[in-house]
């Protein structure tokens, strides 16, 4: 069922009745979230392919049903936070990646029994984190023997069209096409003793695979008039898109594929000595690997394609991704013979591996070995006042040849045919993080009376997770065209013993740990049967390594009230006020407290032979080199660049102050509706800032020695109005409303304008001069939102049971402003007018539908086929534009409000407010299943 009647841990979708005995409440009654049984659930068209995690079913995407969640670039987003921020819980362990905070673990449905979702108010028991939290307990084996396998396949041929992409300054196209999703799976679980012990396993496999389709087109050009009276040679833009016209080359269309496959597994055994006691035992893991063998990776944190253009060779543009996240957890719950106390810990270690190889599979530890594709170095060709022609690089037929160049001339071939950038060679950088995470955590209960009843909780909980990490160059050197041409820069990891004395290295090695210790005590106080105060208070510290970072006192008060005013459990107003400290992820320490130096040198080309980088282990030879300073620096011949940052010793710990208010009443027919306000908003954040003196500082931008910087500002105000119908009698229906804004200068964890994934360390507060205009409305700012659910199953003779399901979800759209260049951080870094002032994107609508049909053949064998569709419409909705408004450097605009203030000395973008994204077009996946 969904909703069962034992109230769980994460409250009904707006809290717990007050009805329900206090006794069974094991969390909070005052947070606000949902327990999700998937089993139900299977009813709804839920986790689409496209979706990160969607190809293998994974649990992350339940939240997505629930008011005040949207999916983002690496999850879903909760109350404006964004994905990294969430804490994910499998059988009482945190199984998030450590490094940047990611559910790299995308188990399936089919293996989840209840998934607690809380939206927000999260419990103090469930630790440290700023957004949602999903607390999730894997399937147990029973007392009779019960199987299940399934399939699925979602085919290209089915999907809808996509808008073609559009490639700026280059001859080269692609555009990609799905080809299939596929995925089967199987569990069985049952007694290995009657009534004592149990067991449950299971596993699947997932494979995706999407068409590249790459062809070459000429750019095309007109003869225009200029100021002076004279001829000039212009682009011929398509004033759809905004992007200069092109022609099709015969000759050169060719398909290349993205393939991967996420495989999984579950074991657990349960034992269960008395009906008050429970140990279990679990080992649940997914692998996902990408690309080699012919074909593209996807990108293992964001779950698309890893690529964004073909601009080169395969041995270059190619890779081999890998990421395996394992976890074994020992778990046991006790509860004495009058119910008064309980006793719920848990031990676990989780280990995840991500690991980035060249296309053949050879790694950071192949950097030295002859005949593999990790020796040889990357070269990026990327001229851009007189660009290449696209023959440099590769062979066209004679007709293209005619429609680059009629005449032959090498300067009207390169205008009309250019290579704005081209790869060859090895596959640049090179990869593997291995992160470890132990953690135990106990919380005992007690349930006692005083001035009515108590149920007290205290809890002790402890982490340490260790990141390693190894990273090398290909061939040991990323060569690099100099953007004027003529000159190559040649980058390696290492130092200079003296003055153009170079030592390279061809991997560096880097490990970071992390401290992390808590405890928490708090009473759930019954003052009369419909009044409820709760108050808790937590305490956390978290260390990195020898203490360059610590966060010793994150002391986190919460408190709230419900108050029942029908006395009979059939309405619920309360209020509930919380501290939450962000869990600082692995990648702070691994970017900010390691050292990681570089130097780099330039040389003539030719004679530095970068046409066959195969041969430049190591990189360009000194014969080549040439002077980059005068003889008054240190070293005339090499840049360095150091990696490591300094601390303000009085860093305090990324924080925030969450208000959460409603009202929950039950209607007919078994009815719920709830009115909640969610106001969360940050308190400081963790971030680098550039101080111009003394280089990168990571500290609290706006106080102590950031102070320079301005100070992060997050501010989310939600109001939800939500109607459901439990699971009963075959049906099922869930509606909500949300409207919601977003405000600030900080989005979270990583960037979404530019999708950069750096906790603690991304690009924003870098330089104090790109703060003015970076507050305003935030790229999350989505002031409408509905979402509407519904699934019924009938009954039909000789136990035919047909399903039918549907989801509607509607969005308002997206902020967006005015942003032009940057000198020495490039485009899109200077917002010339505040932030998401100049529009928003449409509305987008999406209608999911499914389609079931099963079979009772025996009382215990149940035989089913269904079709899911999803963007039933095919809606091709912009879900984003173009945001650059000029790619010059730019400054931002004082008191700047439209667009009309932006001065006309910048040469504007043609595609500025085009579409440059859109939503995913119709899929349809057909599955199979058999229970028994």
């Amino acid at each position: 069922m969904v909703f069962p009647s034992r109230i769980p841990c994460a409250a009904s979708l707006v809290g717990v009745l007050l009805a329900t005995p206090l006794a069974l409440a094991e969390g909070s009654a005052t947070q606000w979230g949902e327990s999700l049984d998937p089993a139900a659930l299977r009813l709804l068209p839920l986790s689409a392919p496209e979706l990160r995690g969607g190809p293998a079913r994974s649990f992350e995407n339940l939240a997505l049903l629930l008011p005040g969640t949207r999916e983002d670039m690496y999850g879903v987003s909760f109350v404006g936070t964004s994905s990294p921020e969430n804490t994910f819980f499998v059988d009482g362990i945190r199984v998030g990646d450590p490094t940047y905070g990611l559910l790299m673990m995308p188990l399936s449905m089919e293996f989840v029994g209840q998934a607690e979702v809380t939206v927000a108010g999260a419990d103090p028991a469930l630790g440290r984190g700023m957004g949602g939290v999903y607390d999730v307990t894997t399937r147990s084996g029973g007392d009779r023997f019960q199987a299940s396998a399934w399939g699925g396949l979602a085919p290209g041929a089915l999907e809808g069209e996509r808008p073609p992409r559009v490639f700026e300054g280059t001859v080269v196209q692609m555009d990609p096409r799905l080809d299939a999703v596929r995925d089967l799976g199987g569990s069985v679980g049952g007694p290995l003793v009657k009534d004592r012990l149990f067991f449950f396993v299971g596993g699947s496999l997932a494979r995706r695979r999407y068409r590249l389709e790459r062809n070459l087109r000429a750019l095309q050009w007109t003869e225009a008039i200029d100021e002076f009276g004279g001829l000039q040679i212009v682009p011929v833009i398509d004033p759809e898109t905004g992007a200069q016209q092109k022609t099709r080359l015969p000759g050169t269309d060719g398909t290349q594929f993205a393939q991967g496959d996420i495989g999984q597994w579950i074991g657990k055994l349960t034992y269960r000595p008395s009906t008050t006691q429970e140990v279990s035992l679990s080992v649940f893991g997914t692998f996902a690997g990408s690309g080699g063998g012919g074909t593209h990776a996807f990108d293992s944190k964001s779950g698309g394609i890893g690529i964004d253009d073909l601009q080169g060779e395969y041995t270059a543009l190619g890779r081999r991704e890998t990421a395996l996240t394992n976890a074994v957890v020992l778990r046991g719950r006790s509860l004495s013979r009058g119910g008064d106390l309980e006793l719920d810990a848990a031990l676990g270690w989780v280990r995840s591996e991500m690991e980035s190889l060249a296309a053949d599979a050879s790694g950071v530890d192949d950097i030295a070995t002859p005949g593999k594709l990790a020796h040889v170095p990357r070269m990026n060709w990327r001229r851009s006042s007189a660009p290449h022609p696209i023959i440099d690089f590769e062979d066209l037929s004679t007709d293209a040849l005619l429609l680059c160049s009629p005449t032959g001339d090498p300067a009207i071939l390169a205008r009309n045919c250019p290579a704005g950038a081209y790869a060859m060679g090895g596959p640049g950088l090179l990869s593997r993080f291995t992160a470890d995470r132990v953690e135990g955590r106990a919380v005992v209960t007690l349930r006692a009376r005083g001035l009515g009843e108590h149920r007290i909780r205290a809890g002790v909980n402890f982490e340490i997770a260790t990141l390693s990490k190894v990273q090398g160059y290909s061939g040991a050197a990323l060569l690099r065209e100099t953007l004027g041409g003529g000159f190559v820069q040649d980058e390696a990891f290492g130092y200079l013993r003296g003055p153009d004395d170079p030592v390279t290295y061809d991997t560096i090695d880097t490990r970071v740990t992390s401290y992390a210790a808590g405890v928490f005590l708090a009473d759930t106080w019954r003052i009369r049967e419909n009044l409820v105060a709760e108050a808790s208070l937590r305490w956390d510290a978290q260390l990195f390594g020898g203490g360059a970072l610590v966060f010793p006192f994150m002391l986190a008060p919460r408190a709230g009230i419900a108050w029942d005013p029908t006395k009979k459990g059939r309405a619920r107003v309360f209020v509930s006020y919380g501290m939450r400290y962000q869990a600082v992820p692995l990648d702070v320490a691994a970017r900010g407290l390691a050292s990681e130096p570089r130097i780099s040198s330039f040389h003539q080309s030719p004679p530095c032979r970068v046409n066959e980088p195969a041969d430049l282990y190591g990189g360009c030879d000194r014969a080549s080199q040439v002077q980059v300073h005068d003889v008054s620096h240190p070293s005339t011949d090499h840049e360095v660049r150091r990696g490591q940052v300094s601390i303000d010793p009085a860093t305090s710990a990324p924080a925030s102050h969450q208000i959460t208010a409603g009202v929950d009443i039950a209607g007919p027919l078994g009815t719920r509706v709830g009115l909640v306000y969610v106001r969360d908003q940050l308190l400081r954040a963790l971030e680098d800032t550039n101080t111009a003196a003394n280089g990168l500082l990571i500290g609290n931008p706006g106080s102590g020695a950031a102070a320079m910087a301005t100070q992060a500002e997050r501010t989310y105000h939600g109001l939800s109005i939500t109607l459901m119908r439990p699971f009963a009698d075959g049906f099922v229906g869930l509606a909500s409303y949300t409207l919601a804004s977003s405000y600030g200068n900080y989005s979270g964890l990583f960037r979404p304008e530019t999708g950069q994934l750096d906790p603690n360390v991304t690009r924003d507060f870098d330089l104090p001069e790109l703060d003015e205009n970076r507050t305003g409305a935030l790229p999350g700012d989505h002031t409408h939102s509905i979402k509407l659910y519904a699934g019924k199953e009938f009954f039909l003779p000789k136990g035919v049971i047909l399903e039918a399901g549907a989801g509607y979800t509607g969005r308002s759209g997206a902020p967006y402003g005015a942003l032009g260049a940057h000198a020495a951080h490039g485009p899109g870094e200077v917002f010339l007018l505040p932030r998401g002032s100049v529009g928003r994107t449409p509305w987008v609508h999406r209608i999911d539908a499914r389609l079931g049909v099963s079979a009772l053949l025996r009382k215990d064998l149940r035989l089913g086929a269904s079709v899911e569709v999803y963007n039933l419409a095919d809606s091709q909705t912009p879900t984003a534009f173009d945001q650059n408004y000029t790619y010059d450097s730019a400054v931002p605009v004082e008191d700047g409000a439209t667009k009309d203030d932006i001065p006309e000395l910048y040469t504007k973008n043609p595609r500025y407010e085009k579409p440059v994204a859109w939503q995913a077009p119709r899929q349809v996946r057909f599955g199979l299943r058999v229970d028994y």
